[in-house]
Order: structure tokens, then sequence, then C-alpha cells
């Protein structure tokens, strides 16, 4: 798209911008609805609209139809994001036990299948538009299969204004949601970076930096849901705080690529169950409607996870790479600092 367009890095990077102006225009609206309406039907009419907003990415014909596309496609996602995440709470209520962490395994394992058979179509040569085209069809086929069961019963509590007064433990949640996912951030975007110019490593080598936390997370996920019944969510998040902790002080430490490797899958273990707690619990703050808590915790995460990757970038400017890192160390030591405030599992939060 960028070379189809002629757009420079500095254009590409604020067209860029405009999905996440539409996820956080998008999420407390949704929080909103949902109050009213129940998460169901947003989850329908999002997840939806979220498919049909891929092909009309592919038709811009200039930077400012790009940015346009991609602002609604940031709409349906941070719509999708909230609501279905609100039903997961649902669900999980109705189960009885903690199950958020399979819902974001499944999460990670989506995203690391589509980015392979996305780098697939780029290398058979297959354009843009006949893509997305395929990827609609193909995501509205499981997305009709998935809605056709959303029947678990849910609360609706409406609210007749929306205030922007944030409640102590919506706030508490939000600012661990936040802190880990500056983390999450600057892992997607600063590993590759710092093994290929810290440690001089090759373009090659450095890509694995973030396959490995990924691989790792996905795994502590699939397992998220057992751990969380043992040691209980506050003890969870400030465990998998320190665990990650541990994993990006010693990739700092090291000079050797093997040993960051090592270190950065740490991290994945260690931060892989704790945005999955902090929803759930998001979802079930007594004070407010489910859809409500959700919308402002998801919505204080998604600035975490896009404001802090540039702000390290900004360190890296004055201080280098491996010294910026050290605000994601100071993030992670905040989340165990404030892990009692997340209520436990059952406590009716």
């Amino acid at each position: 798209m960028q070379s189809a367009l002629i757009l420079s890095p500095a254009i590409l990077g604020l067209v860029l911008l405009a999905t996440a102006a539409g996820s956080l225009v998008s999420m407390p609206i949704t929080g909103w609805l949902i109050a009213h309406y129940g998460s169901r039907p947003l989850v329908r009419v999002s997840g939806i609209l979220f498919c049909l907003s891929l092909p009309p990415m592919a038709m811009a014909r200039n930077a400012w139809e790009l940015g346009a596309t991609l602002f609604l496609f940031g709409i349906t996602a941070g719509s999708l994001n909230v609501s279905m995440n609100t039903h997961a709470v649902a669900v999980e209520q109705d189960y009885g036990r903690p199950i958020m962490g399979s819902f974001h395994a499944y999460w990670s394992a989506g995203a690391m299948t589509g980015s392979a058979l996305g780098g697939w179509a780029a290398g058979v040569g297959m354009g843009p538009f006949p893509h997305f085209l395929a990827a609609t069809a193909a995501f509205l086929a499981v997305m009709a299969a998935a809605i056709s069961v959303l029947h678990y019963p849910e609360h609706t509590a409406p609210v007749t204004r929306l205030s922007l007064r944030i409640p102590r433990a919506v706030a508490g949640l939000g600012l661990i949601a936040c802190a880990i996912s500056v983390v999450e951030g600057s892992m997607a975007d600063w590993t590759a970076v710092y093994l290929d110019s810290v440690l001089l490593t090759g373009a090659g080598t450095a890509a694995l930096g973030y396959s490995c936390y990924a691989a790792a997370m996905i795994v502590t996920r699939i397992l998220s849901d057992r751990i969380t019944q043992w040691l209980g969510r506050p003890m969870l998040v400030r465990v998998g705080s320190l665990v990650a902790f541990v994993g990006l002080g010693l990739s700092l430490l090291t000079n050797s690529w093997q040993v960051a490797l090592a270190g950065f899958a740490i991290v994945g273990l260690g931060v892989a169950a704790i945005i999955p707690n902090i929803f759930g619990a998001a979802g079930r703050v007594a004070s407010l409607p489910p859809g409500v808590g959700m919308a402002a915790v998801t919505t204080m995460a998604y600035m975490g996870f896009l404001g802090g990757p540039p702000l390290i970038g900004a360190f890296a400017e004055w201080l280098g790479l491996r010294i910026a890192l050290v605000f994601v160390l100071l993030c992670l030591v905040t989340a165990a600092a404030f892990a009692s405030l997340v209520p436990p599992v059952g406590s009716g939060e």
C-alpha cells in the first residue's frame, strides 16, 4: 500500500494513526451502548462491520482515502474489542471459573496465523484487493458461525448519561492495563530493533525476538486459566510482572543474543495472563455496567499500547535503546506494586 500510493514514511505514520483514533472514539461509546442493549447485539454488528471494513482500504487512491478507511476500520475494531471481551466476561461468569486466558490464547494464535498467511499472500504476489476480499469472505464465515451461538444470558443496567468520573477500582485496573500494554507494545515494536542495533545480530536473527515472546505468550495463555485458579488474580498480576521484569532485565544486561532471546521469552511468560485477568475483572466492577468498565479499562490499555513505544523511541534518541527500555521495567514494577487493586476471582468485584 505504501509503494502503490507513493507515501513517505512520515505520511504513512500519520495515516496509520487513523486506526488508533477510530478505536479510541468507539470504545467508550460501545461501553455505553452495551450498558443499554447488552454485548451480544454489539458483537454481532461490530463483528460483521469489522469484516466488511477490509476491502475499502485496498481501494484507497490517496492518503486521505486510506486514512478515512483506516479510521472506519479502527471504529469497528475498537467496538468489537470491547463488546467481545464484555461478552466473554458473561460467559466466564456462567462457567463459574476463569476462562478469559483461553479466549486471549485464541487471539494470540490468530494473530500469528494471520501474520503468516499475510506474508504468504504477499510472497505469491497477491494484490491487496483480492487478498482483503478473500480475508473478508473467510472472516464473515467464521463470524457467522461464532455469532450464531452467542446465547449466554447477561444483565443490562442502562446508564442515563456519560460521566467522566472513573471509580477507583476501574482506575486501578486501567493503570495496570496501561502499564502492561506499554510492555506488550514495546515487545512488538522494539525487540527486533534492540537485537539488530544493540546486539548486532542482523535482521534475520532480530526477527526471532518477537517470535520467542509471542510463542511464550500463547503457551502461557493456554495454561493461564489454571494458573489463575491456583494463584488468584492479584498474585498472578504480581508474580507475572516480576517474572517479566527478570526476563527483560536479563535481556538488557547481556551481550549475548541467545540469552536476550531467552529473556524476551520469559517476558512473554510473565505478562501473557495479566491482560486477560484485568479484562475479566474490569467487566465485573460492581458500581458499573460491564460494558462501561470494560470500555474504560480497554481504552486505557490501548493508550499504553500505542503511546509507550513512541515514548521509548524518544528516550532512545537521548539515552540509547538499552537505557530507554528501562522504562518498560518501571512499568512492570508499577503493575506489581498495584496488583492488590485487582479483585480476586469470585469476589463479586
